[in-house]
């Protein structure tokens, strides 16, 4: 789904027994009107409701988020404001989705049918706005019936309605699933192989900076100089001075080498020297300025060596291990490799610390927040069924709408993997090209009579994931 829908829960309650009757309905059965609006309303005593099933509830209120744009960070849009309805409150008629409203002052005798947009679609149902509110009462259970009484007037159950829907084909598809993260961008650790990828440099004594010889954004090369500084009278002119005596009065065999490695090491105290080759990321001085022992003074970083480091839920962490294929959802996306997984779990938030080797001379950079995918099977030329054409009951049984000679017949499924709206399905019989309801299973009989308004899966998602 693309974006965010949030809401409450919903609240289904069962026709009042003992709301009043009305004697007319009760008498001559269902009745079939229209209001001033012309909208048509259905009118049934409660009885009449029992025996169809019909059961209504409000509607949860509900916000529409756009998508993120795949950078893990939303955009600044005001949330759009609407209610859910489940998909089974919601009939199709010649290709427009309409709701029965239960007439509050019929005593919740009489379902007035309203003709409503359907904004989106996701998991938790329709997210409508404008038409229907949270303090409705609307069918959510027997919709399709008031449906059939509607159509039929006089209420018997005969032949059922040819109900207007979406069809699309099966199609074959490369599908894969992931563990979904969102991870920083870092430098990557030491490991027995490559030192750490950054490191921050200290000074080494308490003093004051003479020199600042890199600016940020610098490549330098170990053993480059950093910065160099005084220290109480120890100087870096002095320290020169000595070091050269030294080497002079050794070269003649007039001093030792203990005096030439300390005057050596009093001159090393005053500089700060890159320990690798990378990227000065920051500098933290400027000449003039005094320093104490522990002062960082610049960072120093390889570039060409980041990782990307998420935290992954526990109960998701047991799929995944070290050379797990990962797509970074950057713009472009970014191929790399799960790297690390740490054996030990996060007491404090039950989480498992990743880490992703990105490859060198990328656009990421350090401190950058993405989101991962990260592969955890990838099942090859399976049979896929859009998202929408499959329904799951209470049980967790799925079945898809199987249409032939313009008829659907419900057909039970096993589901697999989930990827860009189309989903795994198996079943004795099932192959490529065979046509499913994709927009109005929800609610159809076991068999009935339908009308294609035309197709309605993406077809092109399913033939991108067979070609990843």
């Amino acid at each position: 789904m693309a974006g965010a829908i949030g809401g409450g829960l919903w609240w289904h309650k069962h026709h009042n027994a003992a709301a009043p009757e009305s004697p007319d309905a009760a008498d001559e059965g269902p009745q079939v009107t229209r209001d001033a609006q012309g909208n048509t309303v259905v009118s049934m005593s409660d009885d009449e409701q029992g025996d169809l099933g019909i059961v209504f509830g409000n509607p949860a209120a509900g916000q529409w988020s756009q998508p993120d744009n795949g950078s893990g960070q939303a955009p600044n849009a005001t949330p759009l404001a609407g209610v859910l309805i489940p998909r089974d409150a919601v009939v199709l008629v010649e290709g427009a989705g309409w709701v029965y409203v239960m007439n509050k002052d019929k005593g919740g005798e009489a379902f007035t049918r309203i003709k409503t947009p359907l904004d989106r679609l996701t998991d938790a149902g329709w997210f409508v706005t404008g038409t229907i509110k949270t303090n409705d009462y609307i069918v959510v259970n027997g919709a399709q019936k008031l449906l059939a009484v509607e159509l039929k007037p006089g209420g018997e159950e005969s032949t059922p309605p040819v109900v207007s829907v979406q069809t699309n084909a099966l199609q074959l598809a490369t599908l894969h699933r992931y563990v979904q993260a969102y991870g920083t961008v870092e430098p990557a650790p030491a490991t027995t192989n490559a030192p750490a990828a950054g490191v921050a440099l200290a000074a080494p004594v308490a003093g004051v900076i003479t020199k600042v010889a890199l600016v940020e954004g610098q490549h330098v090369e170990k053993g480059d100089l950093v910065v160099e500084l005084n220290s109480g009278t120890l100087t870096v002119e002095n320290a020169e001075q000595e070091v050269a005596r030294q080497r002079q009065l050794y070269a003649q065999q007039n001093t030792s080498q203990r005096n030439l490695q300390s005057a050596e090491a009093q001159l090393a105290l005053l500089r700060v020297l890159a320990p690798m080759s990378g990227t000065v990321v920051h500098v933290n001085v400027k000449p003039g300025q005094s320093v104490d022992l522990p002062t960082v003074v610049a960072e120093v970083m390889d570039l060409n060596r980041l990782v990307v480091s998420a935290q992954i839920p526990a109960a998701e962490a047991g799929e995944l291990k070290a050379g797990n294929p990962v797509e970074v959802l950057t713009e472009p996306p970014v191929t790399a490799e799960l790297a690390f997984l740490s054996p030990t779990v996060d007491t404090n938030n039950n989480t498992v610390l990743a880490r992703v080797l990105l490859p060198p001379g990328g656009l990421l950079r350090p401190g950058q927040f993405v989101a991962l995918r990260i592969v955890t099977a990838v099942h090859v030329d399976c049979l896929a069924a859009p998202g929408e054409s499959v329904v799951t009951d209470e049980s967790g049984q799925s079945a898809i709408a199987l249409v032939k000679g313009g008829q659907a017949t419900q057909t039970a499924v096993r589901t697999g993997v989930r990827e860009n709206g189309w989903i795994e399905v198996a079943a004795p019989g099932l192959k490529a090209g065979d046509v499913v309801v994709s927009v109005g299973a929800y609610g159809l009989p076991a068999t009935t009579k339908i009308r294609a308004q035309g197709a309605s899966g993406d077809e092109s998602s399913a033939q991108s994931s067979k070609d990843k």
